[in-house]
């Protein structure tokens, strides 16, 4: 007889589909399933450089962590063992599935084991090597009283044959009486063994119960160096935890947020985006350059070499001294100018100057020419030469008038 059954289950990686299969409490070496992994609907069959574990958590609480096996054809074989079977109720299952040589795990979606409870319960000790052990002692013990049994039933057997053949077995019959004996010695030996290992069954359910113990003053202790237990477990563990100091390591780490971290001197055109750079990073920039529409400032500024710019929290790049000069315009210019600015005549309101003094220098030249030819004498006087004075230019104009008249 293939004394096991076997029930076949697909569990995706991604889609949930809370399957449920069934199984007896305290069975053991028979149950087994046979699980499929699919990756949204499709078979995903696994090969010798992955292995497997089932994370259980059993319907009385346990954290159970065992062993699967990757089969030829891809799928994973799990044994639900007695220790898994041991509570009845709903226990929900995963598989861990692990890359070799790597930190790589895939978990599939979770599914659940209904666990029907036996007709009468094994209560004494559940899921503890404990319990295997008490199990050992009560195979040794049935296996001495099966042999007892057998031996009895063998010499019964062998009485009975005796007292059909009194006449002929009288010696057998005294053989096996010495041998009914002996069984019945080994019998109460037999019945010593089944009270010292019942004692000893006792034993171990004491010593369990005293492990349970410490492991519950250590998971307190653990949980009061983890997260502080408010001085209820230790003193001084609201403060003497590991939540609290990561608390004030993070606080620490927060301060720094806004400081600038010098990244040393470079040309403008080596300077990374300001998506690229971190908050506070600081750069030295060697020449001059022209901010663009990643500053603060605005793009079409230019900065003199050995200017600092830093990244802002907002996602800029800022010249750390800020721009060398806000605007410049002349006064017959409307708007301010920034960057190189180059100030002519015309902004300054002087535009026609030049064409001014080109018109009066060419009528000086044109008068200078004529002058040898005016009517009225200057007695050697050059205007263009010299400078005479008042009383001799009104005589001269004075003379020339009158002689004006007198022609008339």
């Amino acid at each position: 007889m293939n004394f096991k059954t076997i029930q076949n289950l697909s569990i995706d990686f991604n889609q949930k589909g809370y399957k449920t299969i069934n199984a007896k409490q305290y069975d053991k070496e028979t149950r087994y399933v046979v699980v499929h992994c699919t990756d949204n609907g499709t078979f995903v069959p696994l090969d010798d450089t992955v292995y497997a574990n089932a994370r259980t958590m059993t319907a009385d609480g346990r954290a159970l962590l065992d062993p699967a096996t990757i089969q030829d054809d891809g799928t994973i074989l799990l044994e639900l063992d007695d220790t898994l079977l041991a509570a009845p109720g709903r226990a929900a299952t995963q598989i861990d599935i692990y890359q070799s040589g790597t930190e790589k795990r895939l978990t599939t979606m979770s599914f659940f084991i209904n666990i029907e409870p036996s007709v009468y319960g094994d209560n004494a000790i559940i899921a503890s090597d404990e319990f295997n052990a008490l199990t050992e002692l009560i195979k040794k013990v049935t296996k001495d009283y099966e042999y007892v049994i057998e031996e009895s039933k063998k010499h019964a057997d062998n009485a009975k044959a005796s007292e059909d053949n009194a006449a002929g077995f009288a010696a057998n019959a005294a053989s096996s009486a010495t041998d009914a004996k002996l069984s019945a010695d080994n019998a109460n030996v037999s019945e010593t063994n089944a009270a010292n290992s019942a004692n000893d069954a006792t034993n171990f359910a004491d010593a369990a119960a005293d492990k349970a113990d410490e492991a519950s003053a250590h998971a307190d202790m653990s949980r009061s160096y983890a997260v502080g237990t408010n001085n209820a477990v230790r003193e001084g563990d609201a403060a003497d935890n590991a939540k609290k100091y990561y608390e004030q390591a993070k606080d620490i780490a927060e301060s720094f947020a806004g400081t600038l971290r010098p990244k040393g001197t470079i040309t403008f055109t080596n300077l990374p985006s300001a998506t690229d750079a971190k908050e506070g990073d600081m750069y030295n920039i060697s020449n001059q350059f022209t901010t663009t529409a990643s500053f603060k400032e605005g793009a079409g500024n230019v900065i003199p070499a050995g200017a600092n710019v830093y990244r802002t929290d907002d996602g800029f790049w800022d010249v750390l001294a800020g721009s060398p000069v806000t605007g410049v315009k002349g006064n017959a210019e409307n708007s301010y100018r920034r960057g190189n600015v180059n100030i002519t005549a015309e902004d300054i309101g002087l535009g026609n100057v030049i064409q001014n003094i080109t018109d009066l220098q060419n009528k000086m030249a044109a008068l200078e020419a004529v002058w040898p030819h005016l009517l009225w004498d200057t007695s050697g006087w050059n205007p263009f030469t010299e400078t005479a004075q008042a009383s001799v230019i009104n005589d001269k104009i004075g003379q020339n008038q009158e002689a004006g008249r007198n022609e008339n």
